[in-house]
């Protein structure tokens, strides 16, 4: 009896030996698909933290070049950045993940956000800014004018609201289970913005090789339109009828009627009217500020790199140079405007600009401003 306890004993602390083992072995081979998670307490920062940096907004119209900027900076000063959108982040092999990681507030208190878009890099030294990104609204594509023709306060409260993701059990990092929620928070936290210009035509282009792939199911991207100036027409070409009759309500009449004949106008209207509205939300908050070109990014890359980090005032951990410098922005390797129609589209941004937004259009020579 006593040798069959002694037995059982045995077998049942190698068993447990066996479980440790396999265990410590899974834990040191599982993908780290969460670390954010972990990491929650250590990430976040007390807003009254003498080492808490302060909040600049990047505000920036989609395919101006705010993934760009975020690189640039990501890579020059190995800090992380900030987003109003906290169901994106982006990882440390490059890669932006969505839906996969639990939102993290820069600061513990305010958990509307923002949020931080790394959890591989550090937050910025004292007496820096926080590069924290803001679409502000207004942007949608193939979408009813009644949600993109906004009025100052509107489009104000559009820069600080953002997304807020909590994965599920059963998200697996891929599947993207969870929940996501719209977020408001304190603008009085943000101190200056920087601000994305980028030449019309390139941007409008941009979106439609965007928006020329369609999600079908199953991570497979079907190609809906040809991405050429073919397929860039027929795109705009179902856009305007579908949308014709609340435009007709929506817009003022005059304004549609100058843009009636350029291939997805309204792409053109809502750049231009946010850019109106950052102009019109910048005096009316008394904002510091400065417009950053993304075409200079290009053809003087260690200039304005220097320029943007001395805004946000933040030191390079490498020497600025050209080499540094991240690859170009997709473009088409098409021309899917005409002569005339980029003529048109001049005069189209010109009539719809106000006068600091037609400054700030000048130097891609669609118009002449007097």
């Amino acid at each position: 009896m006593t040798l069959q306890k002694q037995t059982i004993q045995y077998i049942g602390a190698t068993a447990l030996v066996a479980l440790l083992i396999n265990v410590t072995y899974q834990n040191l081979n599982r993908p780290k698909l969460a670390p954010s998670r972990a990491r929650y307490l250590d990430t976040s920062i007390p807003e009254d933290d003498p080492m808490a940096p302060e909040l600049a907004w990047i505000l920036a119209y989609p395919c101006t070049g705010s993934d760009y900027v975020i690189d640039v900076l990501h890579k020059l000063t190995g800090k992380t950045t900030a987003t109003n959108y906290g169901h994106t982040l982006k990882e440390a092999n490059g890669i932006t993940s969505r839906n996969s990681y639990e939102s993290v507030p820069v600061f513990k208190e305010r958990i509307n956000g923002p949020w931080l878009y790394t959890h591989h890099l550090p937050l910025p030294e004292q007496n820096s800014y926080l590069p924290t990104l803001s679409y502000c609204g207004g942007y949608c594509a193939r979408c009813f004018p009644g949600r993109y023709i906004l009025k100052r306060d509107e489009f104000i409260k559009q820069c600080v609201t953002g997304t807020q993701f909590k994965p599920s059990d059963f998200n697996n990092g891929e599947n993207e289970f969870g929940w996501t929620e719209d977020r408001k928070y304190d603008g009085e936290m943000i101190k200056k913005a920087g601000i994305m210009v980028r030449n019309p035509i390139d941007v409008v282009t941009n979106r439609f090789l965007y928006y020329s792939n369609v999600y079908a199911g199953e991570l497979d991207w079907s190609q809906r339109y040809d991405q050429n100036r073919k397929g860039f027409l027929a795109y705009c070409a179902e856009n305007q009828v579908k949308y014709a009759d609340e435009e007709a309500k929506w817009w003022v009449e005059e304004v549609r009627m100058d843009g009636i004949d350029i291939p997805c106008y309204a792409e053109f209207f809502k750049l231009i009217q946010w850019h109106n509205l950052v102009s019109e939300m910048i005096d009316y908050l008394g904002m510091e500020h400065r417009y950053f070109y993304y075409e200079t990014f290009q053809a003087n890359f260690t200039k304005q790199a220097e320029n943007i980090l001395g805004f946000y005032q933040l030191s390079p951990k490498v020497t600025i140079s050209d080499d540094k410098a991240p690859g170009a922005l997709r473009i088409s390797s098409t021309t899917v405007f005409t002569q005339p129609e980029r003529q048109k589209i001049g005069a189209f941004i010109y009539k719809m600009a106000n006068d600091k937004v037609r400054k700030l259009m000048k130097p891609y020579g669609l118009y002449i401003v007097d």
